[in-house]
């Protein structure tokens, strides 16, 4: 978006309220999804959006996309030093490897987490059927340290269910 508006309407580029000169820009993702007000904290920069949850664990939009299900997950938990949170192939994956190290063990572990836009063709993508499915994630983690684990939670047309709990939204 920040590209189109560079593009197409320089004048608007990083304009705010005079009243909210400290919120985001008018025209930009964070500022347009309110995510101020939903405790949201947006990670921009993409394609170098790189962030840390914490020591053992980062998260980003990723680059890789493979059209095999699981194959993604299984291309970044290869070449992983740490686990990692990836979106950009829209799936949800899951896939882990064991480095044995001195003293013993560390587990890496690759998520992709999947979607939360339409995949009924609405969204332009390569082809008419892509295998996308929409998702979310819930991490749990230990601050100051490595340990963490990430919970893939599948949204189907049902909905979802999350710790015993029934979740429906409004995706028409």
């Amino acid at each position: 978006m920040e590209r189109a508006i560079i593009r197409h309407l320089g004048a608007a580029y990083d304009l705010r309220a005079a009243d909210e000169l400290e919120m985001p820009p008018a025209l930009s993702v964070p500022r347009l999804l309110a995510l101020h007000q939903l405790g949201i904290e947006w990670m921009g920069d993409y394609p170098d959006d790189l962030d840390w949850i914490n020591d053992g664990l980062c998260i980003s939009h990723g680059e890789l996309a493979r059209s095999v299900p699981g194959e993604t997950a299984r291309a970044v938990v290869r070449d992983a030093d740490e686990s990692a949170i990836v979106g950009h192939t829209h799936q949800v994956e899951m896939a882990s490897r064991t480095l044995h190290i001195r003293g013993g063990e560390r587990t890496i572990t690759a998520v992709s987490p999947g979607c939360c836009c339409h995949i009924d063709g609405r969204v332009p993508a390569a082809k008419a059927r892509m295998q996308w499915q929409n998702g979310c994630a819930v991490v749990d983690y230990e601050i100051g340290g490595r340990a963490h684990t990430v919970h893939p939670l599948l949204i189907t047309a049902s909905g979802l269910v999350w710790d015993g709990n029934r979740f429906e939204g409004g995706f028409k």
